[in-house]
């Protein structure tokens, strides 16, 4: 009979009582489906999840990956990544979701949602997840006090009436105020984040276990599990993890041998979740060792970026999330978690001990939002291009944390207490009107909803304190809708979409019919490989998206050889970025660019001296380049490197290297009596009929070209920061060409260097480095193999990336005599005579990595083993 009634108690509970984790998830789903109507996000209109580097990197490489899932082909290398790139290091550092293995099962034309339902169940999950990091929180606390002394008793009944019935409501309302986080309304779109985003709160239940003097097992494997889906969130968290170490210890004060057992568990704990991890990491740290990042050195001095109002004004809803070059963080968590975080500091029944602790956390995280030392450490040593405070969602499960506890003890404060509490986010709410009302990120809406809801909370307040519902269900109800539609409102209005899904895939079925038709009359390298420049660079990763070889690469694992090739042959590049912008015919060929693709080619068909028209389908086009070199050419032997005959102008460098090879400048210069320079404009009268390219160092963004003095842009040049070629195609002689910044209003003088294009100079080159060439014979991702016949005095130069991965044999004999041409194409000094060459990729590293990740296996399955007999529950959660 006791068991029947314990039931029928059990069954009359309120939901979230009896399923609080699986209500906090739902509610969380529920919400980002009302926002993704609202939006009208696909299926509910037209629009995609798309945004940022999801746009660019994470569903083009998402693409790539199913393809290789689907073929069976290998995840070492792949020709898809602009010229060439190790898929292996890419897969570590964008697409370790162990979710992205069920893609084969996915329709390609569905993978964009696949990836906004994988990212709603990430957000709900973390959700999920705080609630239960909150609910072991309280748990914790309430098994500390139940052994307090008799003196304390009756505070522990007073906690215990404050929170009975209310404990788990709170967490599930503060846990799906971390799924709908300002954070994760500035990073929705970053794919690969969010599993460590969502385990975090594990990690830190699992921390707070091993304090406590429980198992370390949950938070060794909570931490393995971030390490593994994404190494840099998990960087982060071990970070904070030291810190929160720190401040739990304090909190809790487990005695001497108790911190001592928990700062050698934690050590070891995290070390054996690297170290399962380190098939991954091992092979990644030496790709990430071959990029721009590693050469920023630690800061000299302190820089403070931004008031402390600035960042006050983070934690106030409906304001725009910063995800540029500025240092703004998101920190949003709701204006209830600020009420709450006021009643902690507030409440005496809470220790000095306890809030000075956490006083001190806050404080970490502010300094670490507004100064260049924190930040530099938070990023791994290095600062990032953008996405700023990317340790910010810790500081909201900070925040949260702060606010549950305080809920436990709310009851007992005095009301004058708690109407300060309530009133502390409109303090809040007019300082950051009276400093920041002209911040960028701001609108009229972000005072009118703070000033709505913090109404509605006051309103709510009143009503639960003078009608005596306080903890009771309408009380909760009330406060619950109020906060749901707080958290909706505030992601609706700073997480917009206005990606078209049709217009972002509307290049790809005739951009791949028309690939189809390069590769089938394409017998340059004997039908094996094919390259490809697409003209239109909106998806910077399009050859993923696609499916072809192109010759533009976004993503943070560039070499930075790289970014140095293509810069000083004058086309775009940064440390995260290569693109074929400011491309020539003479830079073409020496990357074996075949044919164009473009949905728009300057003058149509009328370039005839650089590509010839080939084929169309829909509004898109193919061309073929005139002057192409096979994948593998020769060169006069020698040392090629960037620095030798270092000139400022790409174009005149270009000439000079045209010259080393044995033959002629390619381009002709433009005397400078033909052009007239001025602020935010050139001009020049075209000398002679031809194609025409010019350069200029002035500090401008964006030029428009115009010619005969017509308001038609015959040609736009944007991002002109990275000092591109550019492009000014076919001129007839006498035309009178302007070239104008498309900004008004700067004082900039446009300098310009003219050059024309020397046709019969590009095709002796041609003919000088392609009359000894590779033959291929076999072309995957992984492995080439092909015939060179080189005369003596010549290097084979293949127009691939140099990789310490590939493993050459030439005529069945090891090889290791490579070199770099211009630092970057794979060089093979020759000697006379015809050669079989085979090129094989093997991910470096990674079987050093494979034995790491062994050896902690074995030493983790030891270590859970020795606490599955010393504790009866393993996880203890």
């Amino acid at each position: 009979m006791k068991i029947s009634r314990d039931r029928k108690a059990a069954a009359s509970d309120p939901l979230w009582e009896r399923h609080p984790y699986t209500l906090s998830f739902l509610v969380t789903l529920v919400i980002l489906l009302i926002y993704s109507m609202i939006q009208e996000i696909y299926p509910f209109g037209e629009y995609s999840f798309l945004r940022k580097d999801m746009y660019h990197q994470y569903l083009p490489f998402l693409c790539e990956l199913r393809r290789k899932l689907a073929d069976g082909s290998g995840f070492g290398y792949s020709f898809d990544l602009g010229v060439g790139h190790s898929f292996y290091a890419l897969y570590v550092y964008y697409l370790s979701d162990p979710l992205n293995f069920l893609t084969p099962l996915i329709p390609e034309e569905y993978l964009l949602e696949f990836m906004t339902a994988a990212a709603y169940i990430k957000m709900s999950l973390a959700s999920s997840f705080m609630c239960r990091y909150l609910i072991c929180r309280s748990a914790a606390r309430s098994s500390r006090m139940s052994a307090m002394t008799e003196s304390a008793a009756d505070s522990a009944d007073g906690h215990a009436r404050c929170t009975q019935g209310m404990g788990s409501v709170y967490a599930v309302m503060l846990g799906v105020c971390y799924g709908l986080s300002g954070f994760m309304a500035s990073y929705d779109w970053n794919a690969m984040w969010m599993w460590g985003i969502a385990l975090a709160p594990l990690v830190m239940t699992g921390l707070e276990k091993l304090i406590d003097g429980g198992s370390p097992v949950l938070y060794t494997l909570m931490m393995t599990a971030t390490v593994i889906t994404n190494y840099y969130i998990a960087m982060v968290v071990g970070i904070f993890v030291i810190v929160y170490l720190i401040v739990l210890c304090v909190e809790k004060l487990p005695g001497t041998l108790g911190t001592l057992r928990a700062l050698f568990l934690t050590g070891v704990s995290t070390v054996l979740a690297a170290g399962a991890a380190a098939f991954l990491l091992v092979p990644e740290a030496f790709a990430i060792g071959q990029t721009s990042f590693i050469e920023k050195d630690f800061p000299d001095s302190v820089e403070l970026y931004m008031p402390f109002t600035k960042l006050l004004l983070r934690s106030m809803m409906a304001v725009e999330p910063e995800t540029g070059l500025s240092h703004e963080p998101g920190i949003y968590a709701s204006l209830l978690t600020l009420m709450l975080i006021a009643a902690y500091f507030l409440n005496k029944r809470i220790s000095l001990r306890c809030k000075a602790a956490r006083l001190f956390l806050l404080g970490f995280f502010y300094l670490s939002f507004d100064t260049n030392v924190l930040e530099y450490v938070w990023h791994g040593l290095n600062y990032p291009d953008s996405l700023p405070a990317r340790e910010g969602f810790l500081f909201v499960l900070v925040c949260l944390t702060v606010a549950k506890d305080a809920s436990e003890v709310i009851c007992d404060m005095p009301g004058i207490s708690v109407g300060l509490s309530f009133g502390f986010p409109a303090v809040l709410l007019i300082i950051c009107y009276i400093f920041e009302r002209e911040d960028s990120h701001v609108t009229g809406a972000t005072w009118v909803v703070n000033t709505v809801f913090i109404l509605l909370y006051a309103i709510v307040g009143i009503l639960i304190i003078h009608t005596g519902i306080y903890g009771t269900r309408i009380g909760m109800y009330a406060a619950g809708t109020v906060l749901m539609a707080e958290l909706l409102i505030n992601f609706n209005i700073t997480s917009e979409r206005d990606i078209s899904r049709e217009g972002y895939f509307e290049h790809v079925k005739s951009y791949r019919a028309l690939i189809e038709t390069a590769e089938a009359e394409d017998r340059i390298n004997q039908g094996h490989f094919t390259r490809f420049d697409a003209v239109e660079e909106n998806i910077r990763n399009d050859a993923c998206l696609t499916g072809y070889r192109g010759d533009a690469f976004f993503s943070s694992t560039i070499n930075k050889e790289a970014e140095d090739f293509f810069r000083e042959f004058g086309m775009k590049s940064s440390r995260v970025h290569y693109m074929a912008t400011g491309l020539t015919p003479f830079s073409a060929a020496l990357l074996s660019d075949g044919y164009l693709i473009a949905d728009e080619f300057r003058n149509n068909e009328t370039d005839y001296d650089v590509a010839f028209f080939t084929d169309a389908c829909d509004d898109d086009y193919l061309y073929r380049c005139l002057y192409t070199l096979p994948f593998g050419y020769t060169v006069p032997a020698g040392y090629y490197d960037l620095s030798r005959d270092a000139v400022s102008d790409p174009i005149d460098r270009q000439n000079r290297v045209a010259v080393r090879l044995g033959g002629d400048e390619v381009f002709a210069r433009t005397d400078d009596e033909y052009i007239s320079e001025r602020e935010g404009c050139a001009e020049f009268t075209v000398p002679e009929d031809g194609h025409y390219y010019g350069y200029t160092q002035a500090d401008i963004d964006e030029i428009d070209e115009y010619v005969n003095g017509t308001e038609d842009v015959h040609g736009h040049f944007d991002e002109m920061k990275y000092e591109s070629i550019m492009d000014l195609g076919r001129l007839e002689k006498g035309d009178e060409v302007r070239l104008k910044v498309s900004d008004d209003d700067t004082d900039e003088v446009l300098t310009l260097t003219l050059y024309s294009f020397r046709p019969e100079a590009m095709q002796h080159i041609e003919d000088i480095l392609s009359a000894e060439s590779f033959t291929v014979t076999e072309f995957t991702d992984d492995h080439i193999e092909g015939i060179a016949d080189v005369s003596y005095g010549r290097d084979l130069v293949l127009a691939m990336p140099y990789d310490e991965g590939w493993e050459i044999e030439v005529d069945g004999m090891p090889y290791t005599w490579t070199e770099r041409f211009y630092g970057f194409l794979m060089m093979l000094p020759m000697e006379p005579g015809v050669h079989h060459i085979s090129l094989t990729y093997h991910v470096p590293y990674l079987l050093h990595g494979i034995v790491i990740t062994f050896v902690s296996l074995i030493l983790g399955a030891m270590y859970v083993m020795f606490y599955s007999r010393s504790k009866t529950h393993i996880l203890d959660i």
